[in-house]
């Protein structure tokens, strides 16, 4: 009885704060959270989702990172929504972003990693993959946001 008397006020303080206990507990438990959000243009969409699934299985590895389902991301519109309105929809703290184009041979995946919390830019860079390089690819990405995310203040 104590313990649930000690939630309920605490839920009535975030409420008068402005805070709803689902944001509340996003900030708390949302340091650790990213969502990979890879946008294809023409028919690449097989080879986005495949590099987005594996950046976010490779960063979620171990419990390193908390990132959504593929249900959650399947859900988001198919319209480009920017960074902080993803973050709120898949209750994530960093989004990795980007869009992937190219042709038969060769792609170029266009990425952004932010903190939405703060609104920053942490990193952006592009990527030149060969078409044989798809299954390495991720790898080169993971190496990369997993450091500047290391260095990101939590």
């Amino acid at each position: 009885m104590r313990s649930f008397a000690l939630f309920a006020l605490s839920g009535l303080l975030l409420l008068a704060m402005g805070v709803t206990p689902s944001a509340a507990l996003a900030q708390t438990a949302g340091d650790r959270t990213l969502a990979v959000v890879l946008r294809a243009a023409g028919d690449h969409g097989e080879e986005a989702a495949h590099i987005a699934g594996a950046v976010a299985e490779a960063l979620a590895k171990g419990g390193a990172w908390r990132v959504p389902d593929e249900a959650a991301l399947h859900a988001l519109p198919a319209t480009t929504m920017q960074p902080a309105e993803i973050a709120a929809a898949l209750k994530v703290r960093f989004v990795l972003v980007g869009a992937m184009d190219g042709g038969p041979d060769i792609f170029k995946i266009a990425l952004q990693l932010v903190d939405t919390r703060s609104g920053a830019s942490l990193w952006s860079g592009n990527f030149f993959p060969e078409e044989d390089e798809i299954e390495t690819i991720p790898d080169e990405i993971v190496t990369v946001v997993a450091g500047r995310l290391k260095d990101a203040a939590l």
